[in-house]
């Protein structure tokens, strides 16, 4: 049986969000993404098979923290070894949606992920 975690790309803690517009905080946004290396690392050295996260849902106001799911899914697969990474959702406006339809059929798209 293989097992998956799932995390929220969330950032501050809850007296931090409370103040109001906490994405906009570059000190806390780094430590999120500290943090986020970190849960990953810990993941992929306790055997989890992956690590999911959602596209952009449930962020707090003042950032789209998840904004790019791509990118974000990179960051987290840096400092593991063999963790895969599991995206929720992948939110694209119209334009960028037939853009990355075309390259998909043009054999440009991303790549699937080993089982």
């Amino acid at each position: 049986m293989r097992f998956h975690a799932f995390m929220y790309v969330t950032i501050g803690r809850r007296r931090e969000l409370e103040q109001g517009m906490a994405g906009k905080n570059p000190v806390l946004y780094q430590r999120m993404l500290d943090e986020i290396g970190a849960y990953a690392r810990l993941c992929d050295e306790a055997g989890y098979a992956g690590i999911g996260i959602p596209e952009h849902h449930l962020q707090i106001e003042g950032f789209e923290l998840g904004q790019d799911p791509g990118l974000m899914a990179m960051y987290m697969g840096m400092p593991t070894k063999r963790l895969r990474i599991n995206q929720f959702g992948y939110v694209l406006p119209s334009g960028a949606l037939v853009r990355e339809l075309r390259s998909g059929a043009r054999g440009e798209g991303h790549r699937p992920v080993e089982p």
